[in-house]
């Protein structure tokens, strides 16, 4: 092999080599495809007609605290956000118990009450849903919690927000 048959080979490898990294670098950086929390089918539904949800104070303990870090729909009666959006949801135990993760139902206020639980599933850990890249259409959405603690004690939330562009 002569010396520029062998330069010549030495930049293939690295031009090569450059590339794979290249690829490799950007699919690290890349932001995490949305996942559809809500369908825009499920969106267009009719409002909820389902059993209204007492919240029931003084007379059992609580169950589990939920605490929704994200979205920050704690900063008015229906706060505006955009899509997709970090889900990020705590949850705490009481009085000792352990939060029954197993319990968790996770409904979406439409018609009879659409259970989107499974697909909070994947992003559920040791202590809530922690979830990047939510989807969700445009318009007013509201989202019930629901968990219980290891003596079956449930704690009831629901988050209330509209999606904008």
């Amino acid at each position: 092999m002569t010396n520029g048959q062998l330069r010549a080979r030495r930049y293939r490898v690295f031009a090569a080599a450059l590339a794979v990294a290249s690829l490799w670098i950007v699919q690290a950086t890349a932001p995490a495809s949305a996942f559809q929390l809500i369908t825009p089918m499920e969106a267009k539904a009719g409002p909820y007609v389902g059993k209204p949800h007492p919240v029931m104070r003084g007379l059992n303990p609580p169950g589990p605290r939920i605490v929704i870090h994200s979205p920050n729909v704690n900063v008015a009666d229906k706060p505006t956000i955009h899509a997709p959006l970090k889900l990020d949801v705590e949850f705490d135990p009481t009085d000792g118990t352990q939060v029954d993760m197993g319990s968790l139902k996770v409904i979406y206020l439409k018609l009879w009450g659409i259970d989107i639980t499974d697909r909070i599933r994947p992003y559920l850990t040791s202590d809530g849903i922690h979830a990047d890249n939510a989807d969700l259409p445009l318009g007013e959405h509201s989202i019930e919690i629901d968990i219980k603690d290891t003596l079956g004690r449930v704690t009831r939330t629901t988050m209330t927000f509209t999606v904008v562009k």
